[in-house]
């Protein structure tokens, strides 16, 4: 079996499977795991709790800080309310390319 994950382009965006650790000590993009359903996930930790979305937020605040996108650029569309989390990435191409060598 493939797969999946952490950087997959799809049409005119991408998709990130993520697995998020809020509450931790200090913010980070971590390594990249696989997650034992198939995906490989990239770990980040955010510090904001795990309440009322605080965490997903923060998430969104990381990685447009880390990538220089634009905070809008991501939707969260699984996982809401759980570590596992998919978020989908509008970019243009060049800029997915980018950050896909920023993973590999």
């Amino acid at each position: 079996m493939t797969k999946r994950g952490p950087f997959e382009p799809r049409g005119d965006a991408v998709e990130l499977f993520l697995k998020v650790t809020p509450g931790a000590r200090r913010e980070a993009i971590g390594a990249i795991a696989d997650d034992g359903e198939g995906h490989r996930r990239l770990q980040v930790h955010v510090t904001a709790k795990a309440e009322g979305g605080e965490a997903n937020r923060a998430v969104v605040r990381l990685l447009s800080k880390s990538w220089r996108v634009a905070p809008t650029a991501f939707e969260l569309t699984a996982g809401q309310r759980s570590r596992h989390k998919r978020m989908r990435l509008t970019v243009p191409p060049d800029k997915a390319r980018a950050i896909q060598a920023l993973l590999a």
